[in-house]
């Protein structure tokens, strides 16, 4: 398997819903890619820090104003996960600033990249695009100088 492929099947790994063949190729790959091994490692990180928050009891407002209450909540564990994010993972701006790339553009390719989700928003982990950019080298291994040509 390519990194491309394990780093989509990451997080249902960590979860244990792969079928014991994925798992199987998975941990292989595991085994003699470093780079997966630590997106692995960080994703269980997300993964431990997200369990360890507790809900706490709701307090009067929450009664009073219980989807204002909510949404704020939600922000603020999203805003820690993000935070928690290593600072190899970027957003889609951070992706297109990084690819010279503009919106439309993105969404036209967004869907062959890899990525991975983090509090219900895409991420984009740098090795992993660099490592998609290198597949689309040219014979020889000379590569666009553009890298919107590369896309």
């Amino acid at each position: 398997m390519r990194c491309a492929d394990i780093t989509t099947r990451l997080t249902a790994y960590t979860d244990g819903e792969l079928s014991d063949a994925e798992r199987g190729q998975v941990e292989q790959h595991l085994r003699e890619c470093p780079e997966c091994r630590g997106e692995r490692d960080r994703i269980a990180r997300v993964l431990q820090i997200a369990a360890q928050w507790e809900p706490e009891r709701p307090a009067q407002t929450m009664a009073r104003r219980p989807a204002q209450t909510m949404a704020r909540r939600i922000r603020v564990l999203q805003d820690r996960l993000l935070r928690s994010a290593p600072p190899d993972i970027m957003t889609p701006t951070e992706l297109m600033a990084y690819l010279a790339i503009d919106a439309s553009r993105y969404e036209q390719i967004v869907d062959s990249l890899p990525r991975i989700e983090i509090a219900g928003q895409w991420r984009f982990r740098r090795t992993s695009v660099d490592s998609w950019l290198a597949q689309r080298e040219l014979p020889g291994g000379v590569v666009q100088e553009a890298r919107m040509v590369l896309l």
